[in-house]
């Protein structure tokens, strides 16, 4: 992540336009005219032209008077890397490419040299590309279209990320007619250097902006995308429009876990994991860019309805509820000031319909009801068009109302048709107020909002204790792996794939390989029946393509004749298919049971995914499943369990199915995320059928398919797992053993208890105020970080995550560029004054320098004269602030 330079396409003070024209039609003629309305000062550049200094006109960059804080370039391809060079020479430090020609579908190999001359013009100097083959970017605030959009859209607090430039420009047509501001819009092009992470990093913090739209067709770094985009959605509202969405990478699976992952359903999933809103269509993104850019959040979901035409509020009822979300339940004092306020007749519900003759005080007045109620979370006014009341003086009662609420809930309204909906624009005006065409576009606009709500609170739910798979494991499976891979096995048969699950901790039915239908029996009679007998090969995809599978065999006779005609239905249909032999196994009780599917494949974006669903023969058929990216946490898996339709079976139906242990489904789908995270050989699991009830769940068949791997574990993975290897034991000064490790999402009860074993004294040094105990937000916060931009390393007892008390930690938070981090660092008082704290600064100044950070910084109070002391023993330089805080500053390179 790079956000090194981005504000000079946003704010500049100075814009050169290389390749400026006047003739009409052309790229640079238009956007020499777009500069036109740019307040700051402009070179226009073109050796065609008659130079005027006093106009601004140059025939070369190296004639300019100064450098361009931004540079324009609509020119060839070929000479694009010279001019690169000569801004870079002059200072600039960021550049737009309008032109063409760089990619190898357009250009063929001579476009690709092009673009690695571009790029590395660029890198000596630091300069930020923007583009090739892009429409450019605009700055309302800053007066800036920077490209050939045909005009700036009026100002506002929404960002606009797009792939695609025709979007762009149809948002741009979209916005000036329904006066919606942007504070940027930026068309991305090739990405050759910034790309979509880079800007969501840099906008996640931009104060212009309030939210992000973001229209996307690829994404070319996965781990770089998750982690920009968790960093954004926490901080604002991300919403998206992703096109391209097929069935091709589907049909090319070689397993079930493979065929129920299809390319579009891993974004989905990682859209999810980000905390970032999807949008099916252009017209949808539209009404996220009203929404967002005139509603208040929400504080709660229940929704109140006012409307003058019942039969639309009940299509927005309806509406409502089939997609989840709440009609607010209006309470005895709701109903009482409102059957005060209004005619007898109306309707006496929510949705509150006031009659088709309500002119604009009875909308007033039902309004100023529902904002007053405690039990009503937010407002939709309804506007359906009568001859007895108008659109803009029921609008005008919407908007007196809300002027008497200056810090209202939300409000959002539909004025059904375009007269009325023009009639209302000005009035709703700056109040705070989206409109929307019709009930369904309110409802997808509300839930938007509640969408943003639940994200957050997901994201800051405590997460249960869940220990660790134990090193010995761990080392035993590593094992079994690495001989099977010297041995040139790729799909592991059914007998070895349990062996290793068995290993690594997962719950199996236990199988007995068999090569002859006489040693199959030789099995069954060593074991009690009745049997399941399954046919071994690793040319067979599925077994039941050849009647593989045959269950509840009630004796060992019996087993040896299923496996001779297994044998014989193999040699018949795939006569070059190798031969296993088939696995006998116990048959397992299946009463009050459920057949699920877990497993793993490999997406070609982002890597290794979790699926989870019903399972058995069926399971592809039925298609009832949901995709999750490891690393799972036991919220994340109950997360995954949720989104299936099975779920509501899983828990169990009042007096004819158990609900079956959820702890332990929970428990093998984060082991399986594990596995994903610690062995990259394992490249395509399939748990199936996973047998899940009352007494806990077991693997009845499995697939496991290796690779040899390339990297490290977490090459492959689209968010960086813990970081197992960074835990080293630490012992207290009374001898405790301990751990040194980083911070786990589920220290967060832990961490609060730490807290409140503080002084009063020692938590205002750490938090500059009085804090009586550590919120849960906060406490979440600081735990469920990301490792990839983010450490803390806590000092916990020898325990599970969740279970180990906390005795100290010291954290890093480091900038997108990952040159600069600040630090902070907290011992309980029991430990002060034992050298705890040098320990902790030692740590967490080696691991910055580890990962490049050139400086660390902190804040401290003056008052704070141990850390203070501290810091100048370990070289931090001093310097004072205002309001008695000191800033501590170490140079690491």
């Amino acid at each position: 992540m790079s956000t090194y330079n981005l504000d000079a396409f946003l704010k500049p003070a100075s814009v050169a336009l290389v390749g400026a024209s006047r003739r009409a039609g052309s790229v640079g003629a238009i956007a020499a005219k777009n500069l036109a309305a740019f307040p700051g000062r402009v070179f226009l550049v073109n050796h065609h032209l008659a130079p005027d200094a006093d106009a601004g006109v140059y025939p070369a960059v190296d004639q300019l008077p100064s450098a361009p804080e931004l540079a324009i370039i609509a020119v060839p391809a070929p000479v694009v890397p010279s001019i690169i060079s000569d801004l870079g020479k002059l200072g600039t430090r960021a550049v737009v490419v309008l032109s063409a020609g760089f990619s190898e579908t357009s250009a063929g190999s001579a476009g690709k040299t092009l673009l690695a001359r571009l790029l590395a013009a660029a890198h000596v100097t630091g300069m930020r590309i923007l583009g090739p083959n892009c429409i450019g970017i605009l700055a309302p605030h800053a007066g800036l279209n920077a490209g050939f959009a045909q005009v700036l859209p009026p100002p506002g607090r929404i960002a606009f990320l797009s792939q695609s430039g025709a979007v762009l420009t149809t948002l741009i047509d979209w916005a000036n007619a329904r006066g919606v501001g942007f504070a940027s819009m930026v068309s991305l092009g090739e990405m050759a250097e910034t790309d979509v992470a880079d800007w969501l990093d840099f906008l996640a913090t931009d104060a212009q902006t309030d939210a992000i739209l973001l229209y996307l067709e690829s994404v070319t770094n996965a781990r770089k995308f998750m982690s920009a985009a968790r960093h954004a959605s926490r901080l604002k509202p991300v919403i998206v429009l992703k096109s391209g969405r097929s069935p091709a990478a589907a049909k090319a699976a070689a397993s079930h876990s493979g065929a129920l992952a299809g390319g579009d359903a891993v974004f989905d999933a990682a859209f999810r994991r980000a905390g970032i809103q999807r949008v099916a269509t252009l017209m949808h993104m539209l009404e996220a860019a009203e929404t967002l850019a005139h509603a208040q959040p929400l504080q709660g979901e229940a929704l109140a309805l006012v409307t003058n035409g019942g039969g639309m509020g009940v299509l927005a009822a309806d509406q409502l509820l089939a997609v989840g979300g709440r009609l607010a339940e209006l309470g005895a004092g709701t109903l009482a000031a409102l059957d005060a306020a209004l005619p007898a007749a109306w309707s006496h519900g929510n949705p509150v319909d006031i009659i088709g003759d309500a002119g604009p005080d009875r909308y007033r007045a039902a309004l100023g009801v529902l904002l007053d109620a405690a039990e009503v979370d937010a407002v939709a006014v309804m506007y359906c068009p009568t001859g007895l009341g108008g659109p803009a003086a029921a609008a005008e009662g919407v908007r007196a109302e809300l002027g008497k609420h200056p810090a209202h809930k939300p409000v959002l309204a539909s004025w059904l048709g375009p007269v009325a909906a023009a009639a209302a624009r000005q009035p709703f005006a700056g109040l705070g107020v989206p409109n929307f065409d019709t009930p369904e576009a309110l409802v997808r606009g509300f839930m938007q909002l509640a969408t943003r709500q639940r994200q957050q609170v997901h994201l800051s739910e405590t997460v249960p204790a869940f220990p660790l798979r134990g090193e010995s494991q761990r080392q035993e499976v590593r094992r079994l792996i690495e001989g099977w891979l010297r041995d040139g096995v790729d799909w592991l048969d059914e007998a070895d794939a349990k062996h290793l699950l068995a290993v690594a901790g997962f719950a199996v039915n236990e199988s007995r390989r068999a090569r002859t239908p006489q040693e199959a029996k030789t099995v069954a009679l060593a074991m009690p029946g009745p049997y399941a007998v399954k046919i071994l090969s690793p040319d067979l995809l599925h077994k039941s393509d050849v009647g593989g599978v045959a269950l509840n065999v009630e004796t060992a006779e019996e087993v040896a004749r299923v496996t001779a005609g297994m044998i014989g239905r193999l040699r018949t249909a795939y006569p070059d298919a190798r031969l296993a032999g088939v696995s006998v196994q116990r048959m397992v009780d299946r009463a009050n049971a459920q057949e699920l599917i877990a497993g793993l494949t490999l997406d070609p974006v982002f890597g290794p995914v979790i699926v989870f669903g019903a399972g058995g023969v069926t399971v592809e058929a039925v298609d009832d499943t949901a995709i999750a990216l490891p690393p799972l946490n036991v919220n994340l898996a109950r997360d995954l369990v949720e989104r299936t339709r099975i779920c509501r079976v899983l828990a169990g139906a009042k007096g004819r199915l158990q609900p079956i242990d959820m702890d332990a489904l929970l428990a093998l789908l984060v082991r399986l995320s594990e596995l994903v995270c610690e062995f990259p050989e394992i490249v395509d699991l399939d748990l199936n059928p996973v047998l899940a009830g009352p007494d806990g769940v077991i693997a009845l068949d499995a697939r496991v398919r290796l690779r040899p791997a390339s990297g490290n574990a977490i090459d492959r993975l689209a968010i960086v797992p813990y970081p197992r290897e960074l835990e080293q034991p630490f012992q207290l000064p009374d001898g405790t053993r301990c751990r040194l490790r980083p911070i786990r999402p589920e220290d967060e009860t832990p961490m609060r208890e730490a807290f409140m074993k503080l002084s009063p004294e020692s938590r205002y040094l750490r938090m500059f105020g009085m804090l009586k105990e550590l919120p849960h937000e906060m406490a979440a916060r600081a735990t469920q970080i990301d490792y990839d931009r983010e450490m803390a390393f806590v000092i916990s007892e020898d325990k599970p995550a969740g279970q180990a008390a906390l005795y100290g930690g010291v954290r890093l938070i480091s900038d997108a560029n990952r040159e600069y981090g600040e630090f902070a660092i907290t011992v309980i008082d029991t430990l002060a004054g034992h050298g705890i704290g040098r320990r902790l600064m030692k740590v967490i100044i080696d691991y910055a320098t580890s990962i490049g950070i050139r400086e660390i910084t902190g804040f401290v109070l003056s008052d704070n004269l141990p850390m203070l002391a501290l810091c100048r023993d370990l070289g931090f330089q001093l310097t004072s602030t205002e309001g008695g805080i000191i800033k501590v500053r170490l140079r690491l390179r």
